[in-house]
């Protein structure tokens, strides 16, 4: 069984050699340097980083339930994180991100050439245009290498799969809905968590590696339950270094949830036990583009009403809740020692 690295060492080559094939077929349909550019660079956000965890969770629950060639089942693997960067295409534009795995997104790179070119019409509108179409070609690129799987599970992973593209879409709904609200409530912001983040990143992954190897492997509820407490676990830490982060160390923009009206465990938290004083400051501040002085007092603020300790414990107890689900499952000791330590290994994140 591979450590995640040494699974990204065998996983990294083959999902680079898929998109640089496929982007070459993409842009043979035009002779214009210019948008060859631009399409090209939307490599960049696939090859050029990412932690390629669900591909991983996909690979573990495969040797877990007994599949015995991982190479046969790549294209499944690649599909998932092609999957991630579409997603990722489309949430930089909803969320105006300007940085992703330090590099520009790509509706910013696209809108820097526009400006430089000099050319004319609403180029913001049209670079995130530009952005969205190629986050589409990306799901396409998904849905080919879904089809042509050989494996004999594959309306079982289909099943999977388009429960994770509704899960996912409607957790981004109720997300950018809540951002129009001027209170978001608990159950909502964790009702978007186990759809945006549980399940999508966790809990189907898992499902689908494990169907590939046994579409009868029998442990759907372990790995929801899991999932949950893991992806619960995940998003509060994301959320957490939001606030807390170093640009060059998380490699996007600080505090954009809170300049983008988004909530969280941490502003929930903040609004419901914060003093009257921290409550009207952040008020005062939230959906607003943050000065550097605002971004100092924000974190204080942050800190002072409690909310970073509460979000930490909420950390700490999901992650501690994770592993005791694996080691009290009926997983071989050696498949849980390899759950356990991806769980060690997401703790300790820095971005």
């Amino acid at each position: 069984m591979q450590s995640l690295e040494e699974f990204k060492e065998v996983f990294n080559p083959v999902l680079n050699e898929f998109v640089d094939k496929k982007t070459a077929e993409f842009i043979k349909h035009t002779t214009d340097l210019f948008i060859k550019d631009f399409v090209t660079y939307s490599k960049n956000l696939i090859t050029g980083g990412g932690k390629r965890i669900r591909p991983y969770l996909a690979y573990l629950s495969y040797k877990t339930f007994g599949g015995g060639n991982e190479d046969e089942e790549m294209d499944v693997f690649v599909a998932l994180e092609l999957f991630h960067n579409f997603l990722l295409i489309h949430d930089d534009i909803i969320d105006k991100s300007i940085v992703r795995r330090g590099q520009k997104t790509i509706h910013e790179y696209v809108l820097e050439k526009l400006s430089k070119d000099d050319r004319i019409g609403d180029l913001k509108h049209i670079a995130n245009s530009q952005a969205i179409v190629i986050g589409d070609l990306i799901f396409s690129w998904v849905l080919e290498l879904l089809i042509k799987s050989k494996n004999k599970s594959l309306s079982y992973l289909f099943n999977y799969f388009f429960k994770n593209v509704d899960e996912v879409i409607i957790g981004q709904i109720i997300d950018g809905d809540t951002s129009t609200r001027k209170r978001a409530g608990l159950k909502l912001i964790e009702e978007k968590t186990t759809l945006k983040t549980a399940y999508y990143s966790f809990i189907r992954p898992l499902q689908i590696g494990a169907v590939l190897a046994n579409p009868n492997y029998g442990m759907e509820k372990l790995f929801e339950d899991f999932g949950t407490k893991l992806g619960i676990a995940f998003q509060i830490q994301d959320d957490l270094l939001d606030i807390i982060g170093k640009p060059d160390e998380i490699k996007k923009t600080p505090l954009l949830d809170i300049e983008e009206h988004r909530y969280t465990f941490f502003t929930n938290y903040l609004q419901e036990n914060g003093t009257n004083e921290q409550q009207e400051y952040f008020n005062s501040v939230f959906g607003k583009k943050l000065t550097e002085p605002n971004q100092k007092l924000l974190r204080a603020t942050f800190e002072k009403s409690g909310a970073i300790t509460y979000g930490k414990k909420l950390i700490n107890e999901n992650f501690n809740k994770a592993k005791d689900i694996i080691r009290n499952s009926n997983l071989e000791n050696d498949y849980k020692q390899n759950f356990i330590e991806l769980v060690v290994l997401i703790e300790h994140r820095q971005s």
